[in-house]
């Protein structure tokens, strides 16, 4: 049967070299990337993080959850690949009209990221991606470990053989017929400190995340033109901007 699986996380984490591969892997299958949607805005588009442009980053998003859910729905294995945090999930699985999807979040240290992100420009806004790391460490709060694939080992291939099994077994599932037990071998693997801001919960979409404790509601994706590897976000808990240029 086919399904969508979703990988997320802050820049540098590897999605793009994950997801081309997990997609590899599939078949019949579609690599959907996430952040091309922003590059459909032309006339009248706003700047994705200013305040503003909240509306329209949710048009965004849910146009991509439709158009991965079409892909689906048409025989496809679906795979995207995009800076989709749990502060959006909810609204891209509406909007893809599935009953179920799978979601994880490749979260390697911050330091891993930094250093990812530099490799291809040979610089970095070291703080932006810390930043941006920090904002995923702070939206799993809550969040279900099983979707967390947090400081994952080994080369690109070896993760996307992990991200792969774990798919296939359902330990990623999202959505109304989602609640089923982490497997033992899950549990021990997936693991966390309580220091990490990451405690089990009951399966199922995350609260709306609340303007008080920094989660950035607008949030979208790349902002920059076509070609263009500059990425901005707006905390509500603070009115600065961030460009991280990856």
């Amino acid at each position: 049967m086919s399904s969508l699986l979703c990988l997320a996380g802050p820049p540098g984490a590897g999605k793009s070299t994950v997801s081309a591969l997990v997609s590899a892997g599939l078949s019949p299958s579609v690599l959907i990337r996430g952040d091309a949607f922003y590059r459909f805005l032309d006339q009248g588009a706003v700047a994705p993080w200013l305040p503003e442009a909240t509306d329209q980053n949710r048009v965004v998003v849910r146009a991509a959850g439709a158009a991965a859910g079409q892909f689906v729905r048409g025989g496809f294995e679906a795979v995207h690949d995009g800076v989709l945090g749990p502060w959006w999930l909810p609204t891209f699985f509406e909007a893809s009209g599935l009953d179920e999807l799978h979601y994880a979040i490749l979260l390697p240290p911050a330091e891993r990221c930094v250093h990812n992100v530099a490799a291809p420009e040979g610089h970095v806004d070291e703080p932006a991606t810390r930043d941006m790391h920090d904002q995923f460490q702070l939206a799993l709060t809550g969040f279900d470990v099983r979707h967390v694939l947090r400081d994952p080992p080994g080369s690109p291939e070896d993760v996307a053989t992990e991200v792969l099994s774990r798919y296939r077994q359902g330990f990623f599932a999202y959505g109304a017929r989602s609640e089923r037990a982490t497997p033992p071998a899950a549990t021990s693997e997936l693991r966390t400190s309580t220091g990490d801001g990451c405690r089990p919960r009951v399966h199922g979409p995350p609260p709306e995340p609340s303007p008080g404790r920094g989660r950035s509601r607008e949030l979208g994706g790349s902002t920059g033109p076509p070609g263009s590897k500059a990425w901005r976000w707006r905390s509500p808990a603070s009115p600065s901007l961030r460009t991280l240029r990856p």
